[in-house]
């Protein structure tokens, strides 16, 4: 890949021996290391940002935001098929359950790390001590402002903990009960772009690091530790290393 063409990842720490403190992040760079993407990883700058959120990259001399529009480029552009192997009915499955993690899920985790007081405290070290002193006292506060507002509208915020730790159970037990019995990946022996989705949410759910976590009866479910096992050992090795 030449020079005009390298690609630049812009995201944010990686915390509690997770590959990144956002699922977002973990999905895009699973995507990456997964197809043999070359990449250099920066820090996250909002200015930056096209969609003010992270992950985003920097690709033919353009920025693009948004894990699943990246994707699309990514695999148009270097021409690469992800799901051909899988049939009509797995395409459409693999669609619904994306949304559910990534448009009802994710927002539960969100509400958990940001909201709740406790939380709030461990969450605002790992993802903000490297910043600058200035930065470090302005800028998670005025975050959390915007990440309260968001919840509230989305309307997870209106709900208390044991209903949303209902809601993700449920989730996650739709996950499980579609899970292939005949290969180490959702759909049997082969990847799938639903494994990028499945892979962080599982990974970032799990081993969620909080004083009050969403407690979930699915930790320590066999097939979710084999399948986050078998993924960090091919994809993220320098993550089983370090336990």
């Amino acid at each position: 890949m030449d020079k005009k063409s390298e690609l630049y990842l812009f995201q944010g720490p990686a915390i509690w021996n997770l590959a990144n403190g956002s699922p977002f992040c973990i999905k895009l760079e699973f995507f990456l290391r997964s197809q043999n993407i070359p990449y250099k990883t920066k820090g996250f700058s909002p200015k930056l940002a096209p969609r003010g959120k992270m992950p985003f990259v920097k690709w033919r001399g353009s920025f693009l935001g948004d894990s699943e529009i990246i994707m699309h480029t990514l695999c148009r552009d270097l021409n690469i098929s992800l799901d051909s192997h899988l049939s009509d009915q797995e395409k459409h499955l693999s669609h619904a359950l994306k949304r559910m993690l990534e448009d009802g899920t994710y927002f539960a985790g969100l509400w958990n790390r940001w909201v709740i007081d406790d939380n709030w405290q461990v969450i605002k070290q790992a993802y903000f001590s490297h910043l600058p002193l200035l930065l470090r006292n302005l800028l998670p506060e005025f975050l959390r402002k915007q990440v309260k507002r968001t919840c509230y509208g989305h309307g997870i915020s209106r709900y208390d903990f044991k209903e949303i730790n209902d809601l993700v159970e449920k989730d996650l037990a739709s996950i499980s009960h579609f899970f292939s019995a005949t290969g180490p990946y959702f759909f049997g022996e082969k990847l799938s772009s639903l494994d990028y989705t499945v892979y962080a949410w599982l990974s970032s759910f799990l081993a969620q690091n909080l004083p009050k976590p969403l407690e979930s009866s699915f930790r320590g479910h066999k097939t979710f530790e084999d399948y986050i096992k078998h993924i960090n050992g091919k994809f993220f090795p320098e993550l089983e290393t370090a336990h």
